[in-house]
């Protein structure tokens, strides 16, 4: 779920679980905030907590994101801070997302 509390900030959270290796299931939430720092590039921080039946695996990550063309991708790159002991020593990603249905109206336009 998604809220907006104003025009440059968003909240999101997220319950759910997966099957991961084992046999019992993990359960997952995460919450997340993120602002517009420009038109095209904004921020965000997310908190995010993987519960196991005998333990828990907290975790934090920050990243920055950037609209590269407002009809095909955007640009997200994070970073991953440990938070104990099962979490990565450290964790750097960089994405880019592409709308599909945006891109094919764009090509379909340009032809």
């Amino acid at each position: 779920m998604q809220h907006s509390p104003s025009a440059n900030v968003m909240l999101a959270y997220n319950l759910g679980a997966e099957d991961g290796e084992s046999a019992e299931p993990v359960f997952i939430y995460t919450s997340t905030s993120g602002m517009s720092v420009t038109e095209n590039s904004g921020a965000y921080i997310e908190l995010y907590q993987y519960v196991f039946r005998t333990s828990a695996d907290h975790r934090c990550s920050a990243g920055v994101s950037y609209l590269l063309s407002q009809m095909l991708c955007s640009m997200v790159g994070s970073a991953d801070m440990p938070s104990s002991e099962k979490a990565p020593d450290y964790y750097m990603g960089l994405d880019f997302f592409f709308q599909a249905e945006r891109l094919r109206q764009y090509s379909s336009h340009q032809c």
